[in-house]
């Protein structure tokens, strides 16, 4: 049986603390001194389940065992290199605990997005208004629809200044859009440029 050195040490220093175990317990148990130690000698005669432990023991793990590593200093890229493929072993024997560790974090980091965001929106920076609470979307229906739950149509630029000259409810009337490229097109030239009102 060949061990290494580290092995076969560990291996000595239990099989003697054994034996003396072995001895005290015959020697506390009345035997004689003599008798005791060829009977704690006698279990050396069976080593068959000695061996049966060290062959068990000495199977190939299930993780590779990290490097112990000497405390001098080494190349920064080739450690990382070297841990890297460590990784990339240790995940290829387990997938499906990679992926769960792979889909928790994509849930987490998804939630901590959208809870910063909506946060962001309505607390930290808010509408630049005076009374953010007090503000209403208008925006023009078909004719002769009754349902409320229709989604509103945009209101076009030349409505909104009538609105604002007719306006007798409201404290005051802007219009929004959402950006979108348009072509504008002046003899031969055309431009792309962006509505603002």
């Amino acid at each position: 049986m060949r061990l290494t050195a580290t092995a076969e040490s560990e291996l000595t220093e239990e099989l003697a603390q054994h034996l003396e175990d072995s001895f005290r317990e015959l020697r506390s148990g009345g035997a004689s001194e003599e008798e005791s130690y060829q009977e704690a000698i006698s279990e050396l005669d069976d080593l068959y389940p000695l061996r049966a432990g060290i062959e068990r023991n000495q199977r190939m793990a299930k993780y590779d065992a990290v490097p112990a590593g000497d405390a001098s200093r080494s190349n920064f890229i080739d450690d990382l290199w070297r841990d890297l493929r460590y990784a990339l072993r240790t995940m290829r024997k387990s997938p499906l605990f990679v992926f769960s560790v792979v889909l928790t974090l994509a849930l987490g980091i998804g939630a901590n997005t959208t809870v910063f965001t909506v946060i962001n929106t309505l607390i930290l920076n808010p509408l630049p208004v005076p009374d953010s609470s007090g503000l209403a979307a208008i925006g023009a229906a078909k004719a002769g629809s009754t349902s409320n739950s229709s989604t509103p149509l945009p209101v076009s630029y030349a409505d909104l200044k009538d609105y604002q000259a007719l306006n007798g409810v409201f404290r005051s009337l802007a219009g929004y859009t959402s950006p979108r490229g348009v072509t504008l097109q002046t003899g031969a030239a055309r431009r792309g440029c962006s509505p603002s009102w």
